[in-house]
C-alpha cells in the first residue's frame, strides 16, 4: 500500500465560507453559520467521497464543544483534507480547543462555583462560534445548537448520546489527576482541576437530559 498522506491538501473552512458567503468577514467570522456549512458539505458530497458521514462529524464536534464549553470553533478551526489522487475527503480532527474549560475564571472566584445555581448560570451563557442561520443576530448557545442539529438530522441525536456515554465523572477525574501531576513550569492546580471537573459533569448531565428527552 502506498502512503499518500504526503500528497494530501488541507483546506480551511474559511476558504469555503468565502466562496459561499459574499463579503465574508474572514477575520472575525461574523457570518459563520451552520446553514452554510450544511450547504457546503451537501455540495461536496455530490462530487467527492467522505471517509466519515459529515453529519456525524458535526454531531461529535458540537457535543464536544458543548461539553468543554468551547467558544472558538471559528471558520479556520475546522477544515477538509483532500487526497488529490482519488479526490477522497476527510474532515480534520477538532483542534485549537483552548477557549474552554472555564479558562477565563480567576482563582479568586473558584469558591463561588460551589453553588449549583452559579454553575448553571455560567454554563447557560456558553455559546458556540457558529450561528444557526446567516441572518441570526447572535451566535447559538451550545445547548441550543445541539438540539437544533438533533431536530434537523434525527440520526445525530444517538451519535451525541453515545459520545456522552463514553465518558463519566470518574474518567474526567482520572484525566485531570494525571494533568495535575505534570511537572511543568506552570502547573494545573488541584483547585482549577476541581472547577473543571464540576463544569464537565454539569454539562454532561444537562446535555444527556435534554437529548434523551
Amino acid at each position: 500500500m502506498v502512503d499518500t498522506s504526503r500528497h494530501e491538501i488541507y483546506i480551511p473552512g474559511g476558504d469555503y465560507c468565502q466562496q459561499y458567503i459574499s463579503n465574508f468577514d474572514r477575520k472575525k467570522g461574523r457570518q459563520h453559520n451552520f446553514q452554510t456549512v450544511d450547504e457546503i458539505f451537501t455540495d461536496l458530497s455530490n462530487g467527492h467521497h467522505f471517509s466519515e458521514d459529515w453529519k456525524a462529524y458535526w454531531a461529535k464536534a458540537f457535543i464536544f464543544d458543548a461539553l468543554i464549553g468551547n467558544t472558538d470553533r471559528h471558520q479556520d478551526n475546522w477544515g477538509i483534507i483532500v487526497n488529490p489522487d482519488n479526490l477522497e475527503m476527510r474532515i480534520s480532527p477538532v483542534f485549537d480547543n483552548g477557549t474552554s474549560m472555564g479558562h477565563e475564571i480567576s482563582a479568586r472566584k473558584f469558591m463561588t462555583f460551589n453553588d449549583g445555581e452559579q454553575i448553571g448560570r455560567y454554563v447557560s451563557k456558553g455559546w458556540h462560534h457558529m450561528k444557526w442561520k446567516p441572518n441570526d443576530k447572535e451566535q447559538t448557545r451550545h445547548l441550543e445548537l445541539v438540539k437544533k442539529l438533533a431536530d434537523k438530522y434525527p440520526e445525530t441525536r444517538q451519535v451525541m448520546i453515545e459520545r456522552l456515554n463514553m465518558v463519566s465523572n470518574q474518567s474526567f477525574k482520572g484525566i485531570l489527576d494525571s494533568l495535575i501531576a505534570f511537572d511543568v513550569p506552570i502547573r494545573l492546580s488541584a483547585e482549577r482541576a476541581n472547577l473543571m471537573l464540576k463544569l464537565l459533569e454539569f454539562r454532561r448531565c444537562r446535555l444527556l437530559s435534554k437529548l434523551e428527552k
